[in-house]
C-alpha cells in the first residue's frame, strides 16, 4: 500500500523565474502578443494609407476628367456662340449691302432719267429741272452716308468700299454735270452728260460685283 501512495505523490516541476518572479515563457508570450498587435496596427495603417492614396489618385483622375469635360463644353458653347454671332453679322451685312445696292441702282437710274430729260427738252421747265436735281442730290448724300456704314463692316481699305467710293465720285461728278447743263450753251454739255452716264454705269456695275465678292468672303 505504501509504494502505491508514493507513486501518486504529486510531481512538482520547477520553472525558471525571472528576476521579478515572472516566468520567461510569460514574458515571451506577452512580447509576442505585443509584437503581433503592433504588426497588425502597422499593417492596418499601411493598408489605410494605401487605400487613401488610391482614393486620392482616383479622385484626382476624376477631377481631371471632369475639368476636361467642362473645358470641352465651354469651348463648344463658345464656338456655337461665335458661329451664331457670325451668322447674325453676316445676315446684317447682307441686308445692308442689298439695301445699298438697290439705292445705287435707283440713283443711277434716276441720273439716266435726268440725262434723257435734259437731252430731250433742257429748256422746257427750269423749275422742274432744279427740283429733279435736288432729289438726285439727296440720293447721292444718302449713298455717301451708307459708304461709312459699309466701311465699318468691311474695312476702309476693302475693295467693296473702294468700289462704292468710285460710285459716289461718279455720281457727284454727274451731279455737277447736270448743274452745269442747266445754263450751258451749245452742245458740249450733251457729250459731258454721255461721259458722266458711262462713268456712273461702269462704277455701279463694279460695285455690284465687289459687293457679291465681299458677301461671299465675309
Amino acid at each position: 500500500m505504501a509504494p502505491l501512495l508514493d507513486a501518486i505523490h504529486p510531481i512538482i516541476v520547477e520553472v525558471p523565474e525571472s528576476g521579478g518572479g515572472v516566468s520567461t515563457e510569460s514574458i515571451l508570450v506577452f512580447a509576442a502578443g505585443v509584437f503581433a498587435a503592433a504588426a497588425a496596427v502597422v499593417a492596418a495603417l499601411l493598408t489605410t494609407r494605401g487605400a487613401a492614396r488610391r482614393l486620392e489618385e482616383t479622385l484626382e483622375a476624376e477631377r481631371e476628367r471632369f475639368d476636361k469635360q467642362v473645358e470641352a463644353e465651354r469651348e463648344r458653347v463658345n464656338d456655337q456662340i461665335a458661329h451664331e454671332r457670325y451668322l447674325a453679322r453676316r445676315a446684317e451685312a447682307s441686308t445692308s449691302v442689298e439695301a445699298i445696292t438697290r439705292l445705287v441702282a435707283r440713283t443711277a437710274a434716276h441720273f439716266d432719267e435726268l440725262r434723257r430729260s435734259f437731252l430731250q427738252n433742257k429748256d422746257s421747265d427750269p423749275g422742274q429741272v432744279v427740283k429733279a436735281l435736288k432729289g438726285f442730290g439727296s440720293q447721292v448724300d444718302q449713298i455717301r452716308e451708307e459708304t461709312s456704314v459699309v466701311a465699318l463692316r468691311f474695312g476702309v481699305n476693302s475693295s467693296v468700299v473702294e468700289s462704292m467710293v468710285s460710285v459716289l465720285s461718279a455720281l457727284l461728278e454727274a451731279s455737277e454735270v447736270l448743274k452745269d447743263a442747266v445754263n450751258a450753251e451749245g452742245d458740249g454739255w450733251k457729250e459731258a452728260l454721255q461721259e458722266a452716264a458711262k462713268a456712273v454705269s461702269s462704277a455701279s456695275a463694279d460695285f455690284v460685283r465687289e459687293a457679291g465678292k465681299a458677301l461671299e468672303a465675309y
